[in-house]
């Protein structure tokens, strides 16, 4: 075990018992759920823990009866009618001025622009409208049903929006009408939680487990049979006690329930509610620990663990970043709880599968030490180097200073107020064959994103359409395991992929690639071909792995298709770096390397690369689960579970590592188990130093949901 992993582990322990005094009688935590205000669970649900009632976003109230979004309904109906405030449809201007009142106030969003939806974002691509023959006091939204939007309003697709009356059911009120080309045929468009030609079926995929069987899936939210309350209706119990006591061998999760006022499947616009699926390795790994009683606990005084539901990427999109979003959701839970200020919120788990991951969260917390305590589990796993973000702010303070002069220069902003961004000296290149770099892509390199020592770096989601590509690479035997299949794959190299002239994407190993590369006339290597990447991978032995803006797809895709990793991510760390062999299925190679690369590659023998491509038959999956029952329920492998519990344990507490290690043995397999142990043994602490130069490759676990 690395050295401060014992170190913490000792701290652990020892906080246990300034909590728990060893003369003191531990009384256990008893079941004693609160009741609720009368008619709560008519449109919510009751959750006994804090006596409140659940409602679903836009509603409130005691008993959740009460419209927050009046403007945002098109239908009267309590029970049908959601609000719509997305940004695709014009909408009536007061449903945007509520939705600001109730989700972003102004005590907390000095800027509107800094609220988490994008209708504030650009307001001179925000239609809305007004009927401006009653005073603004006497406005009822239900008086205006049938009120035009400009005739035509042309959407982006080309449909004409109508008038409600002209569709079937008026669309249930959960959806707007439309008028499909020429021809006079009218179909309701749905909000993102809905289908069916009135929009009268629900989504269940969008709640999680489908409410257990215990509820009705509405807009995202489970509207529960009573006892039962929370995230896919899986609470029923809620417990009391005077001490927290986490259980000393066993790992025990406590996921939180929040209001959806403070974090929720927030729809990106008026239409589908999902994302872009490979960044939903959050909604995944919760789907499958929200069923698994054997480590999730509805008692928090007994928790290891306490998992925050922040559903990140509803909220800051691919590009965007959580700082806010955290801050909000931590700030809620250091309030209402008490579990946070036991250990300042370090025993606390949150989801950024963004393209950037915690970059900006590291940074607000100079200001705000407390956002970086929590484990942050991430697919971008950039680390720092302090000695070049202090040469860097030197060298803005000395622009600001020259360019806007003294003092009042100075006190811009600490990160760079006023600074021109200009290249660095073209006799001064970084790699060889690479297009010069700007300082600022400079810095982005190597901004502060992640904490080995404390957050967890893991795999993205792939779509289901990968799923087939499995059987193409690897064969497999009644047991599960796998082998490399013995085919031919006539190109040497591939690598299809996006650029641009900014160097600070993908770290400018896309732009050096191609710059270098661009007319190779090699019959074996193919770049940027333009399309079919999963054919080509299937015929490739190598595939580049860089970065994008932030982490990058291409690892998972190489590992599902059988064809090796060249990674090519400077000052990151990849998927469970600490917990697979990488090196023995990847291959790594630097930018001041990469002039070289197939010098690099050609040098790699017949053997070497059957013992890199069994390596990927070993651990592009572990023992896998069921394809068709994981595609149902778009639950994580078990696999991918285990070791993420297992990433976030073992430098908290070796105890758990090793009962978590014993029982995951008989899920996984004997490999993963053979991990667990080298990862319990004393090991010396990683060099950072070292870090460009760690065989570290990506786990794929996904290929039983893609």
């Amino acid at each position: 075990m690395p050295r401060q992993h014992q170190i913490l582990d000792t701290l652990f322990l020892l906080g246990l018992q300034f909590l728990v005094p060893t003369h003191a009688q531990i009384e256990p935590a008893i079941v004693a759920n609160k009741p609720c205000p009368a008619g709560c669970t008519s449109h919510g649900n009751c959750n006994g823990e804090t006596g409140l009632c659940e409602c679903r976003f836009g509603f409130g109230g005691p008993d959740c009866s009460t419209r927050l979004l009046p403007a945002c309904h098109s239908a009267p109906d309590l029970a049908t009618s959601i609000p719509g405030y997305g940004h695709l449809f014009p909408k009536n201007c007061y449903c945007l001025r509520q939705l600001v009142n109730s989700a972003c106030p102004r005590s907390t969003f000095q800027d509107p622009s800094q609220c988490p939806y994008f209708q504030f974002w650009d307001w001179k691509e925000t239609r809305c409208y007004v009927l401006k023959t009653l005073a603004a006091q006497e406005e009822d939204p239900f008086q205006f049903v049938d009120f035009p939007p400009p005739e035509p309003y042309v959407l982006q697709n080309g449909d004409v929006l109508v008038g409600l009356e002209r569709c079937p059911g008026r669309c249930s009120g959960r959806g707007w009408c439309v008028k499909k080309g020429v021809e006079d045929t009218y179909t309701c468009r749905c909000h993102g939680f809905y289908e069916g030609e009135a929009c009268e079926t629900p989504l269940n995929q969008h709640c999680y487990r489908n409410c257990s069987g215990r509820g009705t899936c509405s807009g995202g939210f489970c509207h529960c049979q009573p006892p039962y309350w929370g995230l896919g209706c899986t609470r029923s119990k809620a417990y009391v006690a005077e001490t927290w006591l986490p259980h000393p061998t066993k790992l025990k999760i406590y996921v939180y329930d929040l209001p959806e006022r403070v974090s929720y499947r927030k729809p990106w616009h008026d239409e589908p509610a999902l994302l872009d699926t490979m960044y939903l390795a959050e909604l995944l790994f919760m789907e499958q620990l929200l069923g698994d009683w054997s480590v999730r606990t509805e008692n928090p005084w007994e928790a290891n663990l306490f998992v925050l539901p922040t559903y990140t990427i509803y909220y800051t999109g691919n590009i965007g970043f959580p700082a806010k979003h955290f801050a909000n959701v931590f700030n809620y839970v250091r309030s209402n709880y008490p579990f946070w200020n036991l250990t300042g919120g370090r025993n606390h788990v949150a989801f950024a599968t963004n393209d950037r991951g915690c970059c900006d969260l590291y940074k607000l917390a100079r200001s705000n030490p407390e956002l970086q305590h929590p484990i942050k589990v991430v697919h971008f796993s950039q680390t720092s180097d302090p000695a070049l973000e202090a040469a860097f702010r030197e060298f803005k303070r000395l622009a600001v200073h020259q360019t806007s002069g003294g003092a009042e220069g100075e006190a811009m902003e600490e990160d760079g107020g006023g600074t021109v961004m200009q290249e660095l000296p073209e006799a001064l290149v970084r790699f060889r064959g690479f297009p010069p770099y700007t300082l600022e892509a400079l810095r982005m390199e190597r901004e502060p994103c992640f904490r080995p020592e404390q957050d967890v770096a893991v795999p993205n989601y792939l779509e289901r359409g990968w799923i087939g590509r499995l059987q193409e690479a690897y064969a497999y035997d009644r047991e599960g395991n796998a082998v490399h299949r013995d085919k031919q794959r006539p190109y040497l190299f591939y690598f299809n992929g996006y650029s641009k002239p900014d160097m600070a994407y993908s770290g400018g190993v896309r732009q050096g690639l191609l710059s270098m590369y661009h007319n190779l006339t090699r019959g074996d290597v193919a770049i940027n071909p333009g399309c079919c990447t999963a054919e080509y991978m299937l015929q490739s032995r190598f595939c580049l792995c860089p970065l994008g803006y932030g982490w990058g797809i291409r690892l998972t895709q190489a590992m599902q298709s059988g064809c090796v990793p060249v990674i090519v991510q400077d000052h990151t760390y990849s998927a469970f770096w600490d917990l697979l062999p990488y090196e023995k299925f990847s291959v790594r190679i630097n930018r001041h390397n990469l002039h070289r690369l197939f010098d690099l590659l050609d040098a790699v023998t017949p053997e070497q690369l059957k013992d890199l491509q069994k390596g990927l038959a070993d651990y592009h999956s572990e023992k896998r689960v069921d394809t068709s029952e994981a595609v149902k329920s778009q639950a994580l492998p078990l696999e991918v579970a285990w070791l993420l519990m297992v990433a976030m344990v073992p430098m908290r507490n070796h105890a758990l590592a090793v009962e978590l290690s014993q029982r995951g043995c008989g899920i996984v397999g004997n490999k993963a188990c053979n991990i667990r142990a080298s990862l319990l043994a004393p090991i010396g602490p990683l060099n950072p130093s070292h870090q460009d130069f760690l065989y570290v490759t990506y786990f794929y676990g996904n290929s039983d949901f893609t």
